[in-house]
């Protein structure tokens, strides 16, 4: 099984059976993982703080949401805020959810337990959520690094049947604020609304 590492901005999908993937260190950022067990599908995406609304961000949760069509989806927020309002967490967590449940309104979205990363992986056959993986952390990063430099919320190949979306934010937090101008006008129209992005240091690779 492939084990890939994702930091703030960036999300993978792949088979259940064939890949997992893992957060970088959540310090005020979130993890929101996309599950479809009936077509073996799955996905994570790392939301940096302060960007849930952000128009970039919407259009790859949006783009990850169609190519998983998930039945479950897993939002955890990080723990020990180092400092961050709690009551400006609970507010970007809701927003992320009420976006998501827009999406479709039938998915069942929950809220886990704070947590220093989020995950998820399968082991012996049986899916595990926010676990350290029993094998070690030894991430595919090397697999991402080079295509992670440009912002495409939609979907491009990373390995065989593995999809990239998104972009580095710790690296190029440029392309989180500005989106490209043909996408933001089929958001637009879509009637999803824009946001000041405010960037965040938090998530930082431990």
């Amino acid at each position: 099984m492939l084990y890939y590492s994702v930091v703030q901005g960036e999300g993978i999908a792949g088979p259940l059976d064939q890949v997992g993937v893992r957060t970088t260190a959540l310090y005020s950022c979130k993890g929101v993982t996309m599950i479809n067990e009936m077509s073996n599908l799955g996905g994570l995406y790392h939301l940096s703080s302060g960007t849930a609304q952000h128009l970039n961000v919407k259009q790859t949760l949006a783009s990850m949401f169609r190519w998983i069509v998930p039945s479950t989806i897993l939002v955890t927020p990080a723990e020990g805020m180092l400092g961050i309002r709690n009551d400006l967490i609970a507010e970007e967590v809701r927003e992320v959810v009420g976006f998501l449940k827009s999406l479709d309104a039938t998915t069942n979205v929950t809220v886990s337990r704070g947590g220093s990363f989020a995950s998820y992986f399968q082991s012996q056959g049986l899916l595990k959520f926010n676990e350290a993986h029993p094998h070690g952390v030894t991430f595919a990063r090397v697999r991402v690094d080079g295509i992670d430099n440009v912002f495409m919320a939609e979907s491009r190949p990373l390995d065989t049947g593995v999809l990239y979306f998104g972009v580095n934010g710790e690296d190029h937090l440029d392309q989180l604020r500005s989106p490209s101008p043909a996408p933001s006008q089929g958001l637009k129209r879509a009637g999803l609304r824009t946001g000041k992005f405010r960037p965040s240091r938090h998530c930082l690779i431990s």
